[in-house]
């Protein structure tokens, strides 16, 4: 009669703590001229601009969080192998902003990696809680 002895699962990987925030619309993404201060009416007027580096289309995309990072996925990349993703750490988010007019708007202040400045990129979230989530992680 064999008998059979039960032996813990190895995990080949670790797991990563991952937190999904949620689907989002990449809706801008505005540098900001050098020497220009960043303030919450300079932040409205990049939201009501149009720019040429803009995004003209609003990309779908998914927000996630790794422990240190925060994380913007496009989702159908087309012709490219690998699916575009930008990775912010939370310590260079220079600022955050959420309008009381539109609440699913986050407009965050990041270091653009071309020239060293700063630039607003816009997410619209779906729901206000997601919103208030991508904040509160920035917080921590």
């Amino acid at each position: 009669m064999p008998t059979t002895t039960t032996h813990p699962k190895k995990k080949d990987k670790k797991s990563k703590k991952r937190n999904v925030f949620g689907r989002a619309l990449l809706s801008g993404y505005v540098p900001i001229p050098k020497g220009q201060e960043v303030t919450i009416d300079t932040a409205i007027e990049a939201v009501e601009a149009v720019s040429k580096r803009s995004i003209k289309k609003p990309y779908k995309c998914k927000v996630l969080d790794s422990v240190t990072y925060l994380v913007v996925r496009r989702k159908n990349v087309v012709d490219t192998g690998k699916p575009w993703k930008l990775r912010v750490p939370y310590l260079e988010i220079y600022r955050y902003f959420i309008f009381a007019r539109d609440p699913c708007l986050v407009v965050l202040v990041i270091p653009e990696k071309t020239s060293g400045y700063l630039a607003y990129l816009m997410l619209t979230m779906e729901t206000p809680a997601q919103a208030s989530a991508i904040c509160d992680a920035i917080q921590k």
